[in-house]
Parts: structure tokens; sequence; C-alpha cells
């Protein structure tokens, strides 16, 4: 007997050892984890409901602790009354067994606890020796799957980090190329003008031996003149020849120096136009060369972007991490408790050899009787559901709660200085007074585009040209169809995020209120469809005092339906969706699902007829100012 307590203490210190090692709460939480509950239409704002399910827990234990308290002894006396006492302990243990290790049925099909001690009972369980967290139902099992899945999304975290990695050195390789082949054009067009400035100087050549040629021309018209003169002069008898002797002589002195200045202009004029020629030479390789730095600087754009993505890749990584830590401490923790509850059994059942020493005996734990033990678990329930209203609280109003701390001290729920009942009636005070400092917040909508905002098809082209919407669309259409974006399911998964920057900086405390979505297409089949929103990143709270803080919500999906080309078929509570509600509109990671694998109402939808998709992000905010 005294091995086994000594056991059951060495086990309890090895969970409270796990739960410091693995930074978890006291609860079981992260402290940046907010355990949000989910909410259907009429359930009031995350934090009332979750209040109103802090006191469902609170009543439950108020009775309890009330039966606890005033549970009659009478058993100390009566071996009776005290073996049946052990035999509702012995239920009660095997009940928080079954809870931990899950229940597999015997050979008669009752359901029995997976434990060693009953794992005789069933052929298949007798071969696994310890059937605890194996037999596929109960905390340990939940626990171990959780991890597997956690294990999984970190796989999916890595290896988007690769594919961003790859996208990278893509655009680089990318970027590489297309440098080099407009530097390859600019060689040529350097090349080209070369020759055309050697063109350009032949013809020039050319031209000045026309105009010698005009001027000889004019010289021989000039000459024929004289000439004429000088056959008149022989025949007649007077005349002006003789001064037309003389104009020749002058004729040609001036010749002369026409010839000299027309060869001195033309050198000027060649020499201009070589300077001409050596600036479109130069202008052309300006051009080219322009046209790689504006492809440099959009692709320094794009690596920016997919430098965000990376470094939003190794946030979730940590994240996943954290996760995945915390996923493998739980189940450490759970097997410890199932290993300590059984040392436990054991225990009282070795005291049902000699009831009454057991009587006697000042080391049995007999004032932990079926009534204490319940009041300790619902005890414990009832202070779990009262942190996460906190948490919750301290989200929904971005701001801590100053009497946090007192919910440690609470050890009843409705007696004492500080009980459990007092602490939640303060918490809704807090709650109170903050509406009435702030408010009701207003309602806004952002829209994002699945072609402009989360494929970001571009509007400039390489030269930094426009690019036409039927050219968009297209490129939106073929993007669309890269089986790069099939996850392991077979959906069209397409990554992006929401960020700050996007809402107005006077306004605090943006969180969704609902979703809708849209598709906008020319085939897109009868008035059903159906996408995937997921949240599953790093939400961001900017404070009503300017405070940005950063939470961990457990991941969800929200299935909408969506409407076609701006008509809405059906009322409004068809398309709206809230099953995101309350959660950050700033969050590191979304997922838009397009499921056309297994989805019937998407058969009908031709993803090659869509230009776009778009969500409408309804969200709330205060202003503070």
């Amino acid at each position: 007997m005294s091995s086994l307590g000594y056991r059951s203490a060495f086990k309890q210190m090895r969970n409270v050892y796990d739960s410091l090692s693995e930074e978890v709460s006291i609860f079981g939480f992260a402290p940046d984890y907010v355990p949000f509950p989910a909410l259907d239409t009429g359930d009031g704002n995350a934090f009332e409901y979750q209040l109103g399910i802090a006191r469902q827990k609170l009543a439950a234990a108020a009775a309890k602790e009330e039966l606890a308290t005033t549970a009659s002894r009478s058993y100390e006396a009566d071996s009776v009354s005290f073996q049946n006492e052990l035999a509702r302990l012995g239920t009660t243990y095997d009940n928080q067994l079954a809870e931990l290790c899950g229940t597999f049925d015997d050979a008669h099909g009752r359901p029995m606890p997976a434990t060693k001690r009953y794992a005789y009972l069933n052929e298949e369980t007798k071969l696994l020796g310890d059937p605890c967290g194996r037999t596929g139902t109960g905390a340990i099992y939940q626990a171990i799957s959780e991890l597997q899945s956690q294990g999984l999304e970190l796989r999916i975290v890595l290896q988007g980090g690769y594919d961003i990695n790859a996208e990278i050195d893509i655009e680089l390789d990318n970027q590489k190329r297309q440098c080099a082949a407009i530097q390859s054009l600019a060689d040529y067009q350097i090349s080209v003008g070369g020759e055309v400035k050697d063109l350009q100087h032949d013809i020039s050549l050319i031209r000045e031996q026309l105009a010698q040629a005009d001027r000889v021309a004019q010289q021989a018209v000039t000459i024929a003149q004289t000439i004429n003169c000088t056959q008149i002069f022989g025949t007649s008898t007077g005349g002006n020849c003789l001064t037309a002797a003389f104009a020749v002589l002058a004729i040609g002195s001036a010749y002369g120096a026409l010839d000299y200045a027309h060869a001195f202009n033309e050198q000027i004029i060649r020499g201009k136009e070589d300077e001409i020629a050596d600036l479109q030479s130069g202008l052309t390789a300006y051009t080219t060369n322009f046209q790689c730095t504006q492809i440099v600087i959009n692709s320094e754009s794009t690596m920016n972007k997919l430098a965000l993505r990376l470094h939003q890749v190794d946030l979730e990584a940590m994240k996943a991490s954290q996760a995945l830590e915390r996923a493998t401490a739980r189940v450490r923790e759970l097997q410890n408790q199932a290993i300590r509850l059984e040392a436990e059994q054991a225990e009282m059942e070795e005291q049902t050899i000699n009831v009454e020493a057991a009587r006697n005996n000042p080391n049995v734990r007999i004032y932990k009787n079926d009534a204490i033990l319940a009041a300790e678990r619902t005890m414990t329930a009832a202070l779990t559901e009262a942190y996460k209203a906190t948490k919750v609280f301290e989200y929904y109003t971005s701001q801590s709660y100053g009497m946090a701390g007192d919910l440690f001290l609470v050890r009843m729920a409705t007696h004492g200085d500080i009980s459990l009942e007092s602490y939640l009636d303060g918490l809704e005070r807090a709650f109170t007074e903050f509406q009435e400092s702030f408010g009701r917040p207003d309602l806004r909508v952002q829209i994002v585009s699945l072609r402009d905002d989360i494929m970001a098809i571009p509007r400039l082209d390489d030269a930094g040209v426009p690019i036409d919407h039927e050219t968009r669309v297209q490129l939106f259409r073929d993007k669309l169809r890269d089986p790069a974006l099939l996850d392991e399911r077979g959906y069209t998964t397409l990554p992006f995020g929401t960020w700050l920057a996007s809402v107005s900086p006077l306004t605090r405390n943006h969180k969704l209120s609902y979703v809708e979505a849209e598709i906008i297409g020319s085939d897109v089949g009868d008035e059903l469809g159906r996408v995937y929103l997921r949240q599953v990143g790093t939400g961001a709270i900017n404070g009503v005092d300017n405070h940005k803080s950063y939470y961990a919500f457990p991941k969800r999906t929200a299935v909408l339906n969506p409407f076609f080309n701006g008509h809405r078929q059906f009322g409004p509570e068809v398309y709206k969706n809230e099953r995101l509600r309350d959660r950050p509109l700033v969050n590191g990671r979304w997922e838009l699902v397009l499921n056309q694998r297994d989805e019937l109402v998407n058969q009908d939808v031709n993803l090659s007829s869509l230009s776009d998709v778009r969500l409408y992000l309804y969200y709330t905010d205060f202003t503070p100012f």
C-alpha cells in the first residue's frame, strides 16, 4: 500500500513538472490562447455566452459543494455503510478512468473502462495489455488524435514555407532570364543602330555629291550663257559681251566661295547627324535597360510580398510547434492522470481487505468520499469556465482584467471571502462598465477579391503598360486551374491574410460580425454553391488603448452559401454566416477553399468561366476618439 501511495505522489509531481516545462497554464491553456466558444445566431456576444456557461457550472459546483459539506459520515461506525461507500468510490474511479482511457465492450456487450484491470474481458484488449487510450474513445485517444493533427499541421506549414522559397527562386530566375533577354535585345539594337549610323553617313556623302553635281550643273548653265554671248560677239558689231566675260570670272570666284561654305556646312550637318545617331543609340540602350529596371522593381514588389508571407509562415511554424508541444504535454498529463487514478483505485481496494483496520487508519481517505470527489470535479470545471470567461473578456474588450489573480484564490463556489460567485459578479460588472464607456460598436465591411487581393493578378505588364480587363480575367482563370493550388484532399485552397493597414487608423478592436461570399462568372449553373472559409492563423487586435495583442484561436471553417453575379435568390439569412463571429478581422492566415471534388452543388460551376470570387467581411469596431 505504501508503494502505491508513493507511486501516486510521484505521478502527481510528474504532472506538475510537465505543466511547468511545457508552459501550459494551470487550466491547461497557453497564455496567448483564447478558448473561444462557438456562437449561433441569437447567442449574444462571445463574453456573454461564455459567462452563461461559467454560471451554469457554478450552479452545479454549488450544489455538489452543499452536498459534500452536509453529507453524513455515519459509515465510519458501520462496516456495511463503509463497504457501500467504497463500492461507490470504485464506481466513481471507473467512471473517471472511462472518461480518460475510453471504453470497450466485454464479451456480453457491456461497456467497460479501457484499463489493464478489465483488459481480460475482451480478446482484442487482452492482446493490447494496457488498452488505455487505444480503443478509439476517451480523452487520451482524443489528445493523441490532436497530437497527430498538430504534427500534420506543422508539416503543412513547413511545406508552405518550402513552397514560398521555391516561388522566390522562380521569381529570381524569371527576373534574370527576362533581363538577359532584354539586354540581348539592347545589344542587338545598338548594333543595328551602328549600322544605321553608317548608312546615314553614306547617305550624307551621297547627298553632298548630288549637291555638288547640282552646282556643277548651275555652273554649266552660266558658262553656256557666256558661250552664247561669245557667239553673238563674233557675228555682231557690238554688245555687252566684254562685261559678260568679266562676269564669268566673278561667277567662278563666287562659286568657289560657295563651294567652300557649302562643304563646311555639310561637315557640320554630318557631325550633327552623327551626334543624333549616337543619342538614338544611347536612348535605345537606356530604353531597353529601363525595361529591365521596371521588371526588377515589379519583381522586388513580388519578392517583398513573398518575404512577408515567409515571415508569416515562420510565425505560424512557431505557433504550430508550440501547439505540438502542448498536445504532447496534454497526452502525457492525461496518461499520468490515468495511472494516478488506477493507483488510487488499487489503494482503495486494498483497504477493503480489513474494513476495521481501514476505519481506524488515520491515513485512510475517509473524508474524500464520493460527494467530495464530485464537488472537486465540478468545482474544477467551474473554475476552468470562469478562466475561459476571463480570457474572452480580455479579448473582447482588448484590455486586461485587473482582478484575474483572484481566480487562483477561489476555494469554494459560494462561501468564503473570495468565492467563485463573487468573482463572476465582478467580471460581469467590468464588462458593463466597458459598454458604458465605449458604447456599442459600429458595423463596417471589407471586400477581399480572389483575383485582385488573394492572387494579386497584376494591373501592369513588365513594361509598365496597363493590362486590360479581359487579359487580367484570363490570367486569373489560368492561375485558378493551377494544380499546385490543390490540397491533399483535392480542394482548391488559396491562403491569404488581412492586415491592420486595411482598416481605419481611427478605429480599434476590429472583430468579425458575419461573412458573405459572391461568385462572379458567365457559367455558374443554378443558384446553389458552396465556398469554404477557414481561419487558421494568428489573430491581431489593436485595442482601445492602441496596444496590439496577438491571439491563437481554434481552427474553424465557415461553409458559405454564395450569391452569384450580385443576385440573391433567397433571403439574407441564407448568405449570412456568423460562424466566425467575434474573431479578429486581422489574421495572418485565412484559407479560401473551392471544392469541386465532392461538393455536389459545385459540380455545375465552371471555374474556367469565373472572373472573380469576392468575400465580404463584415466587422465591428470602436472609435475611442
